[in-house]
């Protein structure tokens, strides 16, 4: 529709809108441009010819001027990043200031939607389902037996000094500049704050909330599960948060083994990579063979169960009254997915908030807890004495295995094994979960009968 030589946007089906909109301004600002430019030029024409040159050049010059100001802007974006940062990864994200849209997804019974309201509605009901809980895990005692030192103030100062500024605010809308910017009045108040919560353990609401925002990974765009969910949360909450990361981090990393190198200060997946190439290469040399397999978890920090973290928590250590305060951040967790708007509130049932400055340091303890159970004995390669059975960096695991090869055939790979057991369509069966889980138990215990049979047979 047209009226007064412009034109007005259209109302059209959800998803469409906005990007009509959008073209619609910009032709609209484009037509009064072009006017003014006409008419000024028209009038100045008549006025004097030489006034329409001087026009024109007047124009020249400010477009000149523009792409100047523009060129010496990014300029100096890149150098101050450079400078803070020693990258130009968030110097291209402030200069495209693009937002990723999703412009359809599938719902779980796999047909594509391409509505506002209904991809809001499918994404909530998804992490709904993801973060809920069936297990019905029992809880663990922590008695109250403990007495641990009050949060001081140059302890708060440390923790907003390490804060982020550029970063998104959670659901309170306080942001980091503002904290960093009115840090001296606002320490022994926000110290004050801490301390209540040590004391009493009681968690401010507005420290359970946060919005979920999707960031896309790979794959299709239309599959709610390649996005990986970030919380925003609150900024005063990150503080609090880091102060107990602060006290507990140093027990946490004394726990881990070598093999971890993720979210570890001073450990590299470098090393991993060179321990992974030289054993490759000294087995090769020898033409002797092994066996690796890469693992990767699916949705790992969004998979643990809360009773297993306390659990984890009070095996390596950690005061009670840390876990509790911990737990009772947990138990009241609540979100809403934010894309365009915000969704209904759901329950975080399981799982730790990626975004949360304790996710990765709980994850790791978990992760620790699970592998200490698991018997290592005749598995692994073995180097100068030592069993080297894994390599892991956070949830990504490298399980390496030697052996023999049978007389007259070709060298079995990883998949060969698994096939004994899964069968030739094992890839589409790991898709079933449960089944999966009952054919890894199945593949175990082959391996185990034939690492037996072969240490009969080395003895007879």
């Amino acid at each position: 529709m047209r009226h007064s030589g412009l034109v007005l946007p259209i109302e059209g089906r959800a998803g469409w809108r906005p990007r009509a909109c959008e073209r619609t301004r910009v032709t609209r600002s484009k037509l009064q441009m072009d006017y003014v430019s006409r008419e000024c030029t028209s009038i100045n024409t008549q006025a004097s010819p030489n006034l329409g040159l001087r026009s024109l050049d007047m124009k020249r010059e400010i477009k000149e001027n523009i792409r100047k100001d523009r060129r010496q802007r990014r300029m100096k974006t890149i150098e101050r990043h450079i400078r803070q940062t020693g990258g130009i990864k968030k110097a291209y994200k402030e200069l495209t200031n693009k937002k990723e849209w999703i412009v359809k997804m599938k719902n779980s019974n796999g047909i594509k939607k391409i509505g506002r309201k209904e991809i809001l509605n499918i994404a909530t009901d998804y992490y709904t389902e993801l973060y809920k809980d069936n297990t019905n895990e029992r809880e663990i005692e922590l008695p109250d037996n403990e007495i641990i030192p009050y949060i001081l103030q140059e302890e708060t100062e440390k923790a907003i000094n390490t804060q982020k500024s550029d970063k998104a605010p959670g659901p309170d809308g306080i942001s980091n500049e503002i904290l960093k910017q009115m840090k001296a009045d606002l320490i022994p108040i926000l110290t004050e704050i801490f301390n209540g919560v040590i004391s009493t353990e009681i968690i401010p609401k507005q420290w359970t909330e946060s919005n979920i925002i999707l960031l896309f990974k790979k794959e299709n765009h239309s599959d709610m599960g390649n996005y990986r969910p970030i919380s925003l949360m609150s900024n005063i909450y990150k503080i609090f948060a880091k102060v107990i990361l602060k006290r507990i981090e140093r027990k946490l990393d004394e726990q881990q083994p070598i093999e971890q190198a993720g979210f570890r200060r001073d450990f590299s997946v470098l090393d991993h990579i060179h321990t992974v190439r030289q054993t490759i290469e000294k087995y090769s040399e020898y033409q002797l063979t092994y066996y690796i397999a890469f693992i990767d978890y699916s949705k790992a920090f969004d998979s643990l169960i809360h009773p297993k973290i306390w659990e984890s928590l009070k095996e390596q250590g950690i005061e009670h009254k840390y876990i509790r305060i911990i737990k009772n951040i947990y138990s009241h967790s609540t979100a809403c997915i934010h894309l365009e708007q915000k969704g209904e509130m759901f329950q975080i049932q399981k799982g730790v908030r990626q975004g949360d400055p304790l996710s990765p340091a709980l994850f790791l303890a978990v992760l620790e807890n699970i592998f200490r159970k698991i018997e290592w004995r005749d598995l692994g390669i073995n180097i100068n004495g030592r069993s080297i059975t894994h390599l892991r960096f956070a949830d990504d695991i490298w399980y390496p295995r030697d052996g023999k090869r049978k007389r007259g055939r070709p060298q079995r790979r990883w998949d060969d094994d698994i096939r004994q057991v899964a069968g030739t369509t094992w890839g589409r069966v790991a898709i079933e979960r449960r089944e999966w889980r009952r054919l890894e138990e199945a593949f175990a215990t082959w391996q185990t009968d034939i690492q037996n049979m072969n240490k009969r047979n080395m003895y007879e």
